[in-house]
C-alpha cells in the first residue's frame, strides 16, 4: 500500500489525476505542498524494503509516524478510505509487534 500511495502521491503531484478518489478539502490541502515529496519519498522507499524482506523492523519504525499521519488525515479530513486506512494500521501494529525483540534495545538504560 505504500509503494502504491507513493506512485499516486508522485502522480498527482505531476499533474496526473489520482488513482482514488478524495474529497475537495483533502485536494486543497494536498496541493499546499504539506510534505509530500518528503512524506511519499518515505513511503516508496519504506514499502520497498518491506516488499523486499530487508531491513523490516527498520523500515516499520520509519514508516510508523506515516501511518499515523494518514490515519489522522483520513479520520479528519477525508473519510471514504477509513475502513482501509484502519486496516493498514492494524496490519502495521502487527508487524512493529512481530519485530518488538529488535526494538528492546531503544528502551533499555
Amino acid at each position: 500500500m505504500y509503494v502504491i500511495g507513493a506512485v499516486n502521491g508522485f502522480l498527482f503531484r505531476f499533474g496526473f489525476e489520482t488513482i482514488l478518489p478524495e474529497s475537495p478539502e483533502a485536494i486543497r490541502l494536498l496541493g499546499t505542498g504539506y510534505l509530500l515529496v518528503t512524506e511519499k519519498s518515505l513511503e516508496l522507499a519504506g514499502g520497498l524494503l518491506l516488499l523486499s524482506g530487508r531491513f523490516v523492523p527498520l523500515a516499520a519504525a520509519a514508516l510508523f509516524p506515516v501511518t499515523v499521519n494518514i490515519v489522522l488525515f483520513h479520520a479528519f479530513v477525508d473519510r471514504g478510505l477509513l475502513p482501509l486506512v484502519l486496516g493498514m494500521l492494524a496490519a502495521h501494529l502487527y508487524v512493529l509487534w512481530t519485530k518488538r525483540s529488535h526494538y528492546a534495545g531503544l528502551f533499555e538504560s
